[in-house]
């Protein structure tokens, strides 16, 4: 039992998607690949949290400056909202795998079932890479 005035929050169990397939992309929005996923769905009350978790395996086919292969998610339910830079993990590295995560804490705004599923696209290079992509969503209990 957490004590009093403690900013302890209690989660549910995570829910995860895994796809291991790997597969390229020259798309500069977010999209799907060829295997669309990984998705997850969960239930949060309006007002919880669900921390959502990324992750892969990328890289690029060239190294412009500025160059990156993006991971992202879209929310879609209850609510709907497009993958953005700012949820993504991303790789500038061509020609081998880099693997990263990234963490996000959603809070939803109506209550309801919350599809959580990636998405990718590539910025200043012809194409990306991506690989034993994986995506975990841990609700507010």
């Amino acid at each position: 039992m957490p004590l009093a005035g403690s900013n302890v929050i209690a989660y549910a169990d995570p829910v995860q998607d895994h796809v291991a397939t790997e597969e390229t992309s020259s798309s500069t929005s977010y999209t799907d690949l060829a295997t669309s996923g990984p998705a997850v769905t969960v239930s949060i009350a309006a007002g919880e949290r669900c921390l959502v978790i990324i992750e892969c395996g990328s890289f690029l086919d060239t190294s412009p400056a500025g160059a990156r292969a993006r991971m992202s998610f879209a929310v879609s339910g209850a609510e709907t909202i497009a993958a953005t830079d700012t949820d993504s993990v991303f790789t500038s590295i061509p020609a081998d795998y880099v693997f990263g995560s990234r963490n996000t804490l959603f809070t939803a705004t109506t209550g309801g079932n919350y599809t959580f599923t990636a998405k990718y696209k590539v910025v200043g290079a012809v194409s990306g890479t991506w690989s034993s992509r994986r995506i975990l969503a841990i609700p507010q209990a």
